[in-house]
């Protein structure tokens, strides 16, 4: 199990170290994997509205994701 974290197009223009820190540790607490997206790069124009990605900032997420779970998913049967 993993617990992917990424921010709002708001907060990803401010420093929201409260926030992160609660789901780092609630991850680290229950040993479950941490993704942070919080520096894979997303501009305004790779959001539909504050919070959702549009069709390229979903293939930018979904390419972080594959890089970083993918390996993961190698030993599964």
């Amino acid at each position: 199990m993993s617990l992917v974290y990424r921010l709002t197009v708001a907060a990803s223009f401010k420093l929201v170290t409260a926030a992160l820190e609660i789901f780092k540790r609630w991850a680290d607490d229950r040993k479950v994997d941490w993704v942070d997206l919080g520096h894979t790069p997303m501009t305004h124009e790779l959001y539909r509205d504050e919070i959702h990605p549009n069709a390229q900032g979903a293939d930018r997420i979904a390419g972080v994701l594959a890089d970083v779970l993918g390996p993961r998913l190698q030993s599964c049967q």
